[in-house]
């Protein structure tokens, strides 16, 4: 599976986020938001995970690299941010 659109937005949430002004909590959203991305994807690439943790690992991921590039074109990383964490 290829993520790279789910790294690469991840990284403008990131750099978004450190910007001058930007309200400590939206940061740690966007931090949180980051180590979730990362811890994905481990798993989804850790051979010792069983089948089913790596299929939904890799489904998030997908689900992801389909949805963040689009979203961060329309609206603020906060909104982006919570959609994916939310599933919504």
């Amino acid at each position: 599976m290829s993520a790279t659109n789910v790294v690469k937005s991840t990284s403008e949430i990131l750099v978004a986020s450190l910007k001058a002004g930007t309200p400590p909590a939206q940061q740690k959203a966007a931090t949180n938001f980051a180590n979730q991305v990362n811890n994905t994807l481990k798993t989804a690439q850790n051979p010792k995970s069983s089948s089913e943790q790596r299929s939904a690992a890799t489904k998030k991921l997908t689900q992801w690299d389909d949805s963040l590039p689009k979203c961060l074109q329309q609206n603020p990383f906060q909104e982006c941010v919570a959609s994916a964490t939310t599933g919504r």
